[in-house]
């Protein structure tokens, strides 16, 4: 017999704007992945950096970016640095950058705003702590809401 639920069923959602990731390979998915899941903030959408730029400019409001660097990915990596740099300068959203030490050169070049979250070959504890630092800077109203530039 099929029944029908009249029950009010207990759906939980976060209707907050999303954070976005974007990483240079797999492996790098995998590991930013690990922490937002492990944080519990709801993922808007993950890409690769190559596509992270068109992306993020097209996101209407999102809480935060977290961008995973593991590689150089050249001219895309350095556009979205800068676009995400330039975003949480207007408060459009917080971000986390995690990169490796190889990478830390013309990573900290792009990042120009002191509030992007900058990590280097950081532990577990650490990748948890900047996106705790990073989301705490929403509680402090630096985010204004969220409009798409072009």
């Amino acid at each position: 017999m099929d029944a029908i639920k009249t029950e009010p069923v207990d759906v939980s959602y976060s209707d907050g704007p999303p954070i976005l990731v974007a990483a240079s390979s797999d492996e790098a998915m995998r590991r930013a992945m690990r922490t937002i899941d492990s944080a519990g903030w709801r993922i808007g959408d993950r890409m690769e950096i190559g596509s992270a730029h068109e992306r993020i400019q097209r996101q209407i409001a999102a809480t935060a970016v977290w961008l995973e660097l593991d590689r150089d990915c050249g001219e895309p990596m350095d556009q979205v640095l800068d676009c995400v740099s330039a975003n949480v300068s207007e408060g459009r959203f917080a971000a986390v950058v995690s990169t490796t030490a190889a990478l830390i050169d013309p990573v900290s070049a792009r990042v120009q705003d002191s509030a992007v979250e900058l990590i280097v070959d950081a532990d577990d504890a650490e990748r948890t702590a900047a996106l705790a630092i990073a989301g705490s800077a929403l509680g402090r109203g630096s985010r204004r809401a969220g409009f798409a530039t072009v």
